[in-house]
C-alpha cells in the first residue's frame, strides 16, 4: 500500500487517559511501526510539551513521520504569549 497512515497519540497516555512509563510508550510506538503505522500526530490534553517528548522521541528513532501539536484558542486570557512560553 503506497498510502501513509496516520494516528493521533496522546502523548505519554498513549491511545486512553492514564499515564504510561517512557519505556511503554517506546515499546508501543515500536509495535504501531512495526505493524504499519506511519505518521504519529501527538499531542498533550494540557498542552505540557513534557508530556509528548517521549512518544516523538521514540517516532524519530524508529523511523516514522512525528507531527508536535497544540491546541489553541485566542480569548483574553490566552494570548500569543502564552503560547510562545509553552515552547
Amino acid at each position: 500500500p503506497k498510502t501513509p497512515l496516520q494516528m493521533l497519540l496522546r502523548g505519554q497516555n498513549l491511545l486512553g487517559y492514564r499515564h504510561y512509563a517512557d519505556d511503554v510508550v517506546e515499546r508501543f510506538v515500536e509495535r504501531a511501526v512495526k505493524n504499519g503505522m506511519d505518521v504519529f500526530r501527538v499531542f498533550d490534553a494540557m498542552n505540557d510539551p513534557r508530556n509528548m517528548k517521549a512518544a516523538l522521541q521514540a517516532v524519530r528513532s524508529h523511523g516514522a513521520h512525528a507531527q508536535g501539536t497544540l491546541s489553541y484558542t485566542t480569548s483574553p486570557a490566552h494570548t500569543l504569549q502564552t503560547w510562545l512560553d509553552l515552547t
